[in-house]
């Protein structure tokens, strides 16, 4: 088992107010805290790194060293390219432990903010790791609520000029004497500028995707978001049906136009909240088309 913390990543030269640098010769970790009870927004840090060759959009580039506490124990995120440490932090029974690694954050008055929100991640993982407050079913609703503290930093908005993923962490560093006030939520953002060159090899995340819908399960609004090409933009319809396959509603049925900027190098993405309020809880299935290709998630209504 690997216990030395690794040094080839390089943690970026930070200035208060946007002056973060994610330089497009090099992938990027962001590190958000957020207090666990209210969500608030506390600090945050970025990590530069190699380029990942090998990753893909559907699953987030850590190797996780869990050590469960008897009287200590830890959690180290490895990242999957080239085995450095992207975060180390203590857990101990009966007592407090500490993130250890990255050794630098910066205070939320850091980070300047953005009128509007960043759009949802392509990829949204939760860890199933020492959820000692919360079960699986609580858990990506209380880690919403937290994220909402955090989609307007410009920061963000800067991860969601390129195809981004986030990994959501519950982070207890004391176990025994369970003291929600400490706990805290970890938000991991990477972006990977090498995927943008894979474009050929792997058309359908870049032309037609129906990303998971955000938050899932959902009460009573969840965001759906999807990538279509130029050519389809005529003829497409997203329409959710209930778990018997009747349609209960159509979002869209016809032509859309495109709503991210050039900047941002998805063309054809496009973003509708879903209101379910009129609906019973229960299981949903929203299902995207354009001419002959299609694609449906799975959605989870509990009110």
């Amino acid at each position: 088992m690997k216990w030395l913390l690794t040094t080839n990543i390089f943690i970026s030269v930070v200035l208060p107010q946007n002056d973060f640098f994610l330089p497009d010769d090099s992938a990027s970790f962001g590190i958000f805290i957020c207090d666990f009870e209210t969500g608030v927004f506390e600090e945050g840090t970025v990590l530069n790194v190699p380029l990942c060759t090998e990753c893909d959009f559907n699953s987030f580039p850590f190797d996780v060293i869990f050590l469960e506490p008897g009287d200590f124990g830890s959690i180290q995120f490895n990242y999957s390219s080239t085995g450095d440490t992207v975060f180390y932090a203590t857990i101990i029974w009966m007592a407090l432990g500490e993130i250890i690694y990255p050794d630098t954050f910066f205070h939320a008055d850091s980070f300047s903010i953005e009128f509007d929100n960043a759009p949802y991640p392509d990829t949204l993982e939760y860890s199933n790791l020492n959820e000692i407050f919360l079960d699986n079913g609580q858990f990506p609703g209380a880690a919403d609520s937290a994220y909402k503290h955090i989609r307007k930093l410009s920061l963000v908005h800067e991860f969601a000029e390129y195809p981004y993923k986030i990994f959501v962490y519950l982070y207890t560093p004391a176990v025994g004497a369970t003291d929600p006030s400490v706990a805290k939520w970890i938000f991991f953002l990477f972006r990977n500028p090498e995927l943008i060159g894979i474009e050929n090899e792997n058309p359908i995340p870049q032309e037609f995707k129906l990303f998971q819908p955000y938050p899932n399960p959902f009460n009573p609004t969840t965001t759906i978001r999807f990538n279509i090409g130029v050519e389809m933009q005529h003829a497409t319809s997203l329409q959710i049906f209930d778990i018997t396959g009747r349609l209960v509603e159509t979002l869209v049925n016809g032509e859309l136009v495109s709503a991210r900027p050039p900047k941002a190098r998805r063309w054809g993405e496009h973003e509708i909240t879903w209101n379910a309020g009129n609906l019973p809880s229960g299981v949903y299935f929203v299902r995207l088309v354009s001419g002959s290709t299609s694609q449906t998630q799975k959605v989870i209504l509990m009110k």
